[in-house]
């Protein structure tokens, strides 16, 4: 009887012990299928969800300009070493256009006066100095690009817009004696953006928080940057009847 036990009992324990082997071989294998799985499941995630580049102002311009050779830029009242410009460097040569800052001393008024003595009864009109650039070493720029300050009635906010205005349109004008001219840009960096009265909405191509790209109207904008610059200027010396 003895004998009979043992043997019924090894009969059932050897099942036992196949299943406990063939679980433990099998988990290892298991265990690698799933990671498998997780890590293809990971990798469809970022090629089908990766993450956007943001665009940039050099982005939104990039099509209307020949990529043949670099992009010429000029900065204006900015660092040209700033992460904005060095995201493309290998694609734009940039150039510092350097001035003399306004008077800090001038006011606004002094430009645009309430009363102007046109008949010069009291005294000759003299319009105060806006220092600008020696625009014949930037007559070639694809790009002028720009921080304004904030404000209004900043007389250096008004000298930056007319440094800008000029440049673009000194390096638009092909032929000086007629209307046709290439496409120049002009990027307004900051939270602050240019005056309305000089860069019109209507030549706005994209406004972003961090910059403002324009295509200006360069015929409009010459007519603009021949005008006077304030109303100092309407006196006696420049309005007399017959003067050209």
């Amino acid at each position: 009887m003895g004998s009979i036990k043992s043997l019924s009992s090894r009969s059932h324990s050897r099942p036992k012990r196949f299943l406990i082997c063939i679980l433990l071989v099998s988990l290892p294998f298991s265990v690698f299928i799933v990671s498998e799985k997780h890590k293809r499941m990971m990798n469809k995630t970022t090629e089908v969800d990766p993450k956007p580049r943001p665009t940039t102002w050099f982005d939104v311009i990039a099509k209307g300009l020949n990529k043949k050779k670099k992009v010429k830029v000029g900065v204006v009242n900015i660092d040209a070493r700033e992460e904005l410009l060095s995201s493309h460097e290998a694609e734009m040569e940039s150039v510092v256009v350097d001035f003399d800052h306004v008077d800090g001393s001038l006011k606004w008024e002094e430009i645009f006066p309430a009363w102007i003595d046109e008949d010069g009864k009291w005294s000759e009109a003299k319009c105060p100095n806006i220092p600008m650039p020696k625009f014949e070493n930037f007559e070639d720029l694809n790009v002028v690009v720009a921080k304004v300050p904030c404000g209004v009635r900043d007389v250096f906010r008004l000298q930056v817009n007319l440094v800008v205005a000029n440049l673009a349109v000194r390096s638009g004008w092909l032929n000086k004696m007629e209307k046709h001219h290439r496409n120049v840009y002009v990027v307004f960096v900051g939270s602050c953006g240019p005056m309305e009265e000089i860069f019109s909405c209507d030549n706005l191509l994209t406004h972003e928080p961090e910059f403002r790209v324009y295509k200006p109207d360069l015929w409009s904008l010459k007519q603009k940057t021949l005008m006077p610059v304030g109303s100092c200027q309407i006196a006696s010396g420049y309005a007399k009847t017959g003067t050209p």
